[in-house]
């Protein structure tokens, strides 16, 4: 729609240009405006169009959304599986381990008892082997003693004495 400015500028135009060459002109202006100017019809088009793209990109990344959370969930799923294996397993370690441990410290005290009662074994020997070779010393002793003349003759003197 023309305004004042348009009627205007028309005139002064065809004043300076005369009337074919101004009609070329806003004829050319027409066309360009035409075919590179866009409209407030195109504009809300163009607006729809963007909010629809919009919209299907926002349903796409919901629907990606729910697909990662849900192989997240199968992930977490799969790892407390995977975790409550492992912990049975470590608990079953431990079970055998306490059993091995049970088993080796019952052996040990069965060498300690046995160890002991060899000591006391060893023991009894070595006292009945000191008794032993402490009574033939005695007699080697008195042997000696008596072999020897002097203490004979001593000893005779010793008994008439206590007559």
């Amino acid at each position: 729609m023309p305004n004042a400015h348009t009627f205007e500028a028309y005139r002064l135009l065809r004043e300076k240009l005369g009337d074919e060459a101004t009609a070329a002109l806003l004829q050319y202006i027409q066309e360009v405006t035409q075919t590179h100017v866009a409209t407030k019809e195109d504009i809300y088009k163009l607006r729809e169009e963007t909010k629809e793209e919009l919209y299907k990109l926002r349903d796409e990344l919901k629907g990606d959304i729910a697909t990662v959370r849900a192989e997240m969930y199968q992930i977490r799923d799969e790892l407390k599986g995977d975790i409550a294996t492992v912990r049975a397993e470590v608990y079953q370690i431990r079970d055998e381990l306490k059993g091995d441990i049970a088993a080796v410290r019952a052996e040990m005290y069965q060498i300690r008892d046995e160890l002991k009662r060899d000591i006391a074994q060893i023991r009894e020997e070595m006292r009945s082997e000191l008794f032993r070779v402490k009574a033939i010393l005695y007699v080697v002793i008195a042997l000696v003693v008596l072999s020897n003349p002097k203490v004979i003759d001593t000893l005779g003197r010793i008994v008439d004495f206590l007559k």
